[in-house]
């Protein structure tokens, strides 16, 4: 027997600017925050052990994404930046309900958070003299993530494992 207790709250603001005047023609700026807690709990089918995991997982957000149109071309940029939050427990018992041991971490790492952050630049551009329906689109966008799991079962042993990973990506799109 396997079940499954899954819920979630999801929250945000947001807030839009648009105006023809001015160096900034459109904005949009959000925060968000998410909630996301699971239970599951194992029977297995000899009747010999049965366990419990769970994870609670707290997401808060926020983006910006800004619009300027120039004579030539239109621009898109801003940023998004998300972090986690995460907790997670797993627990084994007997026939008895005995609990037989506690484990480091559930299905995800334990006492662990995320963070991730893109910044990004568009630019989309008219080949009018071409075509009318003819546009060139350039983008670049800088991503980074970092994780940092204080408790987590890694090859049998317990222990921690960080790290930070960026990356730039660029497309061109006629």
């Amino acid at each position: 027997e396997r079940l499954t207790d899954f819920t979630r709250q999801a929250y945000f603001n947001r807030l839009e600017y648009r105006s023809n005047k001015g160096l900034i023609n459109e904005m949009d700026f959000t925060l968000s925050w998410q909630r996301m807690d699971e239970d599951y709990e194992r029977l297995r089918s000899n009747g010999n052990r049965h366990s419990s995991n769970s994870f609670k997982d707290n997401t808060y957000g926020t983006k910006l994404r800004l619009q300027t149109d120039l004579d030539w071309t239109s621009l898109q940029y801003g940023f998004d930046y998300y972090y986690d939050d995460v907790r997670s427990d797993g627990t084994d018992y007997d026939t008895n309900g005995n609990v037989t041991s506690e484990n480091i971490q559930g299905a995800i790492a334990d006492d662990a958070n995320y963070e991730q952050l893109g910044i990004y630049l568009i630019a989309d551009t008219p080949l009018s003299f071409i075509d009318d329906k003819l546009s060139l689109v350039l983008g670049t966008r800088y991503n980074y993530a970092s994780m940092d799991a204080d408790k987590v079962v890694i090859s049998g042993s317990e222990g921690s494992i960080d790290g930070s990973w960026d990356e730039w990506t660029s497309s061109a799109h006629l």
